[in-house]
Order: C-alpha cells, then sequence, then structure tokens
C-alpha cells in the first residue's frame, strides 16, 4: 500500500502522480505514472479525508488527461474510483469536470456514469448548469431521476468499501496482478479457493488464476479437474 501521507504532507511530490505521457516500444502512448497514481487513490479510499479534496481533484485531473490521450482509450479502474472520490466532497464546481471524464474517449462517452454530475446538486443541477456552464446544459436535461440517483450512489458506496477488508476476493486478485503483486495475488487466489463452494466454473476460474500467477502445477490440477484436455 502506498503511503498517501508523503502527498498529503509535500505538494511537490505530485509530480510523481501526474500524467507523463511514454512510448512502448510498439511506439503507442501511455502513461509513466499510471500505477502509482491508481496506488495513491486506492490509499485515499481507505483513509478519506476532508483536508484530501484538492489532491482527490488533482489525481482525477491527471486520470482524465491519462483517458484523453491513451492510444487504447478505455475506462481502466482509477477513473470511477477518482470520481467518486471527488464526488464525496459534493462541489457544484467540478460538474465541468465529471463531463470531461464522461467525454475523455469513445470508451468513456460509452460507459463513463453521467451520474457523478449530479451528485452535488440533485435535482438543481440542470438549472446551476445553464447559469454557470451553459455550453454543459445540453448534456444534463432531462436526465436526473431523484429514485434512480439513491439507488446509484448506494452503489457506488458499496462498490467503494472504506477497508480492503471489505473488498471481494477477486478484486483483490486481479489488483494484485495489475501491480504485480504475485505473492498477494497468490494468498488472495488461494482465500478465494478456500471460501468458495465447488463448481465447474470455480475450477475454471483457478485454472486461469493460478497460470496467471505462473503456478503451473496448480493450474494443471484444477484444468484437470474441470474436464480440461489442455
Amino acid at each position: 500500500m502506498l503511503d498517501i501521507d508523503i502527498y498529503r504532507h509535500n505538494e511537490k511530490r505530485w509530480s510523481d502522480l501526474a500524467y507523463a505521457e511514454g512510448t512502448s516500444a510498439e511506439g503507442d502512448s501511455y502513461d509513466l505514472n499510471e500505477k502509482p497514481r491508481y496506488a495513491a487513490m486506492l490509499a485515499l479510499q481507505y483513509d478519506l479525508k476532508n483536508s484530501d479534496e484538492t489532491l482527490v481533484r488533482f489525481l482525477f485531473e491527471q486520470e482524465i488527461l491519462a483517458r484523453e490521450n491513451d492510444d487504447y482509450q478505455g475506462i481502466g479502474e482509477a477513473l470511477p474510483l477518482g470520481a467518486y472520490l471527488l464526488a464525496s466532497f459534493k462541489r457544484p464546481g467540478d460538474i465541468p469536470l465529471f463531463y470531461d471524464a464522461k467525454f475523455a474517449n469513445f470508451d468513456t462517452a460509452c460507459g463513463f456514469d453521467r451520474e457523478y454530475m449530479y451528485v452535488a446538486l440533485g435535482e438543481n443541477t440542470e438549472s446551476y448548469v445553464l447559469e454557470h456552464y451553459p455550453d454543459l446544459h445540453e448534456e444534463i436535461i432531462d436526465f436526473f431521476d431523484k429514485g434512480r440517483m439513491e439507488s446509484w450512489w448506494n452503489r457506488q458506496v458499496l462498490d467503494h468499501p472504506q477497508k480492503q477488508s471489505d473488498e471481494h476476493l477477486m478484486t483483490l486478485f486481479r489488483r494484485s496482478l495489475y501491480f504485480e503483486d504475485l505473492a498477494a495475488a497468490r494468498e488472495f487466489i488461494d482465500e478465494w479457493r478456500r471460501a468458495e463452494p465447488e463448481s465447474s466454473s470455480k475450477e475454471s476460474t483457478l485454472k486461469y488464476a493460478y497460470k496467471a500467477i505462473a503456478e503451473c502445477e496448480s493450474a494443471t490440477f484444477h484444468s484437470q479437474n474441470n474436464g480440461d484436455e489442455d
């Protein structure tokens, strides 16, 4: 886990988390600081303070830049997390940022939740946007529904627990793979294996999970249990 206090107490270190364009061997652009920025967001998810608002906004802005410039586009995990953290402060002035996130690329236009633009003001969003950000007004007309918003926000809260121990084990497994922590990934998949009821679906999941962490013997065992030939 990243030590978020390093960044809370030293704004000069924020450049470590800023979008920084790199170029792969294939000539594609990517973000050099993608992983440390996501790690910072995760640390904030589990220990968010009122004083973190400016840092959260900075991280979200950088993630928008990443989505705008990545050759593979995509939404990723960090953009929705950053949106959730920033929305928690309920600042109307952040509505344009949520708009920018929504239209950062083709994938975000399809998959990023428009509801973030309504968190701060609810049913008063449209009149506020018309007054302060008229260029965005067309994107928020006739979308708000109080019941739907409450259900949506409750789901966001459930999807972003305040403790890592409340995360789903497969979420932690996949996250460990992303951060290339194979030892942690092994612990999480082993714990999931012990807790999950037996099924062919479970054996298939374990087969590919153990392959992902280079546990070939375990992968072969679960492949055979699932009736696979490979």
